[in-house]
């Protein structure tokens, strides 16, 4: 397995160490923007109202990159879409005459199923785009809360980690499919007071990477034994 500054650390990370906060992040819905909790712990040297204001700040960032009108389009585009779709198929039947089905009723399936396809493309495009956009965000965020709480001694990190999970699908009418593998990505925020001399409990996400990186490149260990 290949891995760059952009690959994620499979491993786990540490958590319920003194001073070290991990706030996984949440599953955004398409009208929640609530990313993270203000799970606080008083061995950080801040105070809960300052802390519940900065995980707000976060969320604020994270709400601004994907923001909701682009979650809420496209699934609105489908609903309605399906639902001219089927007014549609409707008015077919009971307008039809001796001259076939009515124009007015076939006009309304064509945009009905236009607006159902355009809706399932710009859904994938935009979560695609709105996701890369929100991690984009969220980091730049982050980096500037570093530099605000670099006196402090508090270090804020995203970290990634990605797992592979199983799913099962059904062909045509229920039948044949199969099972696939997917890759889930899990984002967590991880809050940690720095040492006297800037150490820290859990590394940085690249240099998590890089010790990755080095485990998948040593070679296996050889047996000493003679055949």
């Amino acid at each position: 397995m290949l891995f760059d500054d952009r690959t994620p650390f499979t491993g786990d990370i540490p958590v319920g160490r003194a001073g070290v906060l991990s706030i996984p992040m949440n599953q955004g819905g398409i009208f929640t923007d609530r990313y993270f909790d203000p799970v606080y712990s008083s061995s950080l040297p801040m105070e809960w109202p300052e802390f519940a204001a900065v995980i707000e700040e976060i969320n604020g960032a994270c709400s601004a990159a994907y923001p909701k009108w682009q979650r809420v389009l496209p699934c609105g585009m489908t609903a309605c879409g399906f639902s001219m779709f089927v007014m549609g198929g409707f008015l077919m039947v009971a307008t039809s005459g001796f001259n076939g089905p009515n124009p007015l009723a076939m006009f309304v399936v064509f945009v009905g199923f236009l607006l159902s396809a355009a809706g399932a493309f710009g859904n994938v495009c935009c979560l695609a785009k709105g996701s890369a956009t929100l991690v984009s965000k969220l980091r730049f965020k982050l980096s500037e809360l570093n530099a605000r709480y670099a006196k402090k001694g508090i270090d804020w990190q995203l970290h990634q980690s990605q797992h592979l999970e199983m799913y099962h699908h059904t062909g045509s009418n229920h039948h044949g499919g199969g099972t696939g593998v997917r890759t889930v990505t899990h984002y967590t925020l991880v809050v940690q007071a720095l040492g006297s001399s800037g150490q820290r409990e859990i590394p940085l996400p690249e240099l998590l990477v890089a010790q990755a990186l080095q485990m998948a490149s040593a070679p296996p260990m050889q047996s000493n034994m003679e055949p």
